[in-house]
């Protein structure tokens, strides 16, 4: 059982990142600026529990540095929540327990649902011109890897304008869940130790003790038609009351552009579920007709998510093929994500009617392709 494997540990003080980094006792506005939420559109903040008892202070917390390597830090500092203590947090990882039982379960029992749950609420009035937002966070757990896929899948939750917490307990592989969730796995699911994309932590190269942690990932999600956005995380043990998890959460941002809610992986820029760094191009209109005036656009729209059309830079080049292979034209002309041609190719002349492929290249060197069609 897990609970005999339960090691009390003593902390071991060796190239610990300073206590004194840790911020004692925030607030929770205090962690919604920390995370870079502009105070000036921070309406409310709440920290609270889903059981009778009130929120142990001790599971949240503001780290002003970095902590380790893969910290999501923007700026000076990041919050933190965690089922157990922040205090334990750093160190390095010389034991597989670091554990605290906060003595908050959801009413069910510890067999049906959660335990330790600790919420972060934040209410926000964003600007007027703000289509869509995005934050990075990561997700470490003392769980992983010894109890992936059984009762015991600690878990965090991102929701939007809601909050309800369910709890699937067939089969064996316990999971939490959230209609309002908005930070999702590779396979749709919650973000959890069960996540494959989940690393040992053998260097310790996170400056925590926890065992395994999520690389950073950055959710994007829509504003749409509302007056404010209402914000939840939570973190929570799954089947027990034991073993540490641990969210770190940063870079909040509004953007003036839309977005679809997706979940990526920071460092390759690849979105949970596909199995490579999508780059998606618009080509209007098509069929083009230059005839008729106006020029061929080539687009990478920001409709998934800015924050990755951002980081995919500009379009460096477009080469244009017939469909015997030849290439028949070069573009060079653009203008961010934006590229526009009039149908000619270099010397000036139009281009007959029919299927053209097109390469479309960024400046730092990702490759879409697709294919339009000329009629004159």
């Amino acid at each position: 059982m897990k609970k005999n494997l339960f090691i009390i540990l003593a902390i071991i003080i060796i190239s610990h990142p300073a206590l004194a980094d840790f911020a004692a006792n925030p607030t929770a506005q205090q962690m919604a600026e920390a995370m870079g939420i502009p105070s000036a559109y921070i309406v409310s903040a709440n920290l609270w529990s889903l059981g009778s008892n009130p929120a142990d202070p001790a599971g949240y917390g503001i780290y002003n540095g970095s902590l380790g390597k893969f910290s999501p830090q923007e700026g000076d500092s990041f919050a933190i929540i965690t089922s157990c203590d922040v205090s334990l947090i750093p160190g390095a990882n010389t034991s597989s327990g670091v554990s605290k039982d906060q003595n908050i379960t959801d009413g069910k029992g510890s067999e049906n649902g959660g335990d330790d749950i600790v919420v972060f609420r934040i209410v926000i009035d964003p600007p007027d011109t703000a289509q869509s937002f995005s934050f990075d966070f990561v997700f470490l757990s003392e769980e992983y890897p010894e109890f992936v896929g059984s009762p015991y899948n600690d878990f965090f939750l991102a929701e939007k304008d809601g909050h309800a917490i369910t709890y699937d307990t067939t089969g064996g592989a316990a999971k939490a869940n959230s209609i309002y969730n908005m930070s999702k796995d590779q396979s749709g699911n919650i973000i959890s130790i069960n996540n494959n994309f989940f690393k040992e932590n053998p260097d310790q190269n996170t400056g925590t003790q926890m065992d395994g942690w999520t690389p950073i990932l950055t959710t994007c999600a829509p504003l749409i038609g509302t007056d404010s956005l209402v914000l939840t995380f939570s973190v929570g043990d799954m089947g027990d009351a034991i073993l540490m998890s641990v969210a770190y959460i940063d870079n909040f941002k509004f953007s003036e552009e839309p977005a679809s809610i997706v979940t990526f992986n920071k460092s390759t820029q690849v979105i949970l579920g596909q199995t490579e760094a999508k780059l998606e191009v618009t080509t209007y209109p098509n069929p083009y007709l230059p005839l008729s005036g106006g020029n061929l656009t080539f687009k990478i729209p920001a409709g998934i998510c800015p924050v990755l059309c951002s980081s995919q830079q500009a379009i460096s080049r477009v080469e244009i093929y017939d469909i015997s292979g030849r290439r028949v034209a070069l573009l060079t002309n653009a203008s961010g994500r934006t590229l526009v041609w009039n149908g000619r190719n270099a010397n000036g002349d139009l281009l007959s009617s029919g299927t053209y492929f097109y390469i479309l290249w960024t400046e730092d060197n990702r490759r879409a392709t697709g294919k339009f069609t000329m009629v004159h």
